[in-house]
């Protein structure tokens, strides 16, 4: 059995490599520092067990927990947090509703933990553990949730140091020439209980944050591009139909150069300001016939390049709740992606479906395109991020960014599979 051991302390991963490769049982073991370097292994290798404590830098154990429990390759994998700091009820309720199968305290006698996990193997092997996917919620609940454990642990340092300052000033208090110590120590808890306040309220104003700078963005990017941009246009245009004949060879390349950058610029505003979109404003949630949706974004991409020979298989009857044009932004995004980068494939073929998961419909739209490496799988999904040469696939970069904002908008999440040269598929779901 191999399992994947994930804590930032040395002295913890070589104490329980030591403990499981001494039970005689051919556990093999795989340590990570922190839940970056454990989401990268999973990715590289296959896992049967995943041990993690839970306070790390980069990325602790609660997200890395609910990072592998929403994906579908790595969801059915025991997950068993071992923590020294998160020892209250409530932090144990946290980390099974993210989906974990054990929560144990450090530290524990070795012959009881090899006896808990040898359960957890056990029932594991006999199909008898049961696979707790975590509760649909959205990512603002789950952020209330864990800065709860967050302040409530923070308020419980702060009780301990208060705490800690009365049995001083009482020992203290008969000796004068240790006021100035007692003094210091007030001031310290009082200064830490500030930083923590402030801790707190900057987490909880972050979101709040990020909305208004992008609407700023947005503000400027739709006043003071966008005009401009379109008097550029204006005049790369009646240059070439009033003045192409009379450039050289050079001067209508550079014109040609202009009119497409252009082009490239304004796409990439639109971009941009449907970015942007996607994570503003209310949503207007209705019944939405997806396929039908999927139809109309076909026809446009065949009347955009009538000379393309695209084998299309959309499943009919897909529906789905939700914004109807944020929906749309979602398929238009996916489909013309898929549309694009199978361009060289020899019979080029793109589906769009459903697959039932626990009751609920999984979306795909797959293709057997010029695919990727799983090894940058989380890449493909960040602003600016391309993982091909532009020249041969041209793009803002931004299109699947957006389909994940959308798409957590809406309760769901957004991911993809693929391989080099054999195509990708993106997943999503919807609440």
């Amino acid at each position: 059995m191999k399992i994947l051991s994930v804590d930032d302390k040395v002295e913890n991963l070589y104490l329980l490599e030591s403990m499981l490769n001494g039970a005689g049982h051919g556990y093999e073991v795989v340590s990570a520092r922190h839940g970056v370097e454990a989401m990268q292994k999973l990715h590289q290798e296959k896992f049967d067990l995943i041990i993690s404590d839970i306070l790390m830098p980069q990325m602790d154990g609660f997200e890395l927990c609910r990072q592998v429990k929403q994906r579908e390759e790595l969801r059915d994998i025991p997950f068993i947090f071992y923590t020294a700091t998160y020892t209250e009820k409530k932090d144990e309720e946290f980390g099974l509703r993210l989906g974990a199968s054990r929560f144990i305290i450090k530290p524990l006698e070795p012959e009881n933990f090899l006896a808990m996990l040898r359960e957890v193997i056990g029932q594991y092997e006999a199909g008898r553990l049961p696979i707790v996917s975590p509760a649909a919620e959205t990512e603002e609940v789950l952020l209330t949730a864990y800065n709860q454990r967050l302040v409530q642990k923070l308020d419980r340092k702060v009780q301990q140091l208060e705490n800690l300052t009365q049995k001083l000033q009482k020992t203290l208090a008969e000796k004068e020439d240790e006021v100035a110590g007692r003094r210091k120590a007030e001031e310290e808890v009082r200064s830490l209980n500030a930083e923590l306040e402030e801790r707190v309220r900057t987490r909880t104003s972050e979101l709040a944050a990020v909305n208004n700078e992008l609407e700023t963005f947005v503000s400027a990017v739709s006043h003071d591009l966008r005009a401009p941009l379109r008097a550029l246009g204006a005049f790369s245009e009646i240059l070439a139909v009033g003045w192409r004949n009379k450039l050289d060879e050079e001067g209508q390349t550079c014109l040609d150069r202009l009119q497409s950058e252009t082009k490239r610029m304004s796409g990439l505003i639109e971009a941009l300001l449907q970015l942007s979109h996607s994570t503003s404003g209310k949503l207007r949630r209705q019944q939405v016939n997806l396929t039908e949706m999927a139809h109309e974004i076909e026809r446009d991409l065949r009347r955009e390049q009538p000379n393309r020979q695209v084998d299309f298989s959309i499943a009919p009857d897909l529906t789905a709740q939700g914004d109807a044009v944020l929906l749309r932004s979602v398929l238009r995004n996916l489909l013309g992606n898929a549309w694009k980068f199978s361009a060289n494939s020899a019979a080029a073929h793109v589906e769009f479906g459903s697959r039932e998961q626990a009751g609920k419909p999984t979306y795909f739209v797959s293709d057997n395109g010029a695919g990727f490496s799983m090894e940058n799988v989380e890449k493909l999904f960040v602003p600016f991020n391309r993982l091909h040469d532009p020249r041969q696939f041209p793009g803002t970069g931004i299109g699947l960014a957006t389909v994940r904002q959308i798409v957590r908008r809406h309760g769901g999440n957004a991911w993809a599979e693929g391989a080099p040269g054999k195509g990708a598929t993106f997943y999503f779901t919807l609440e």
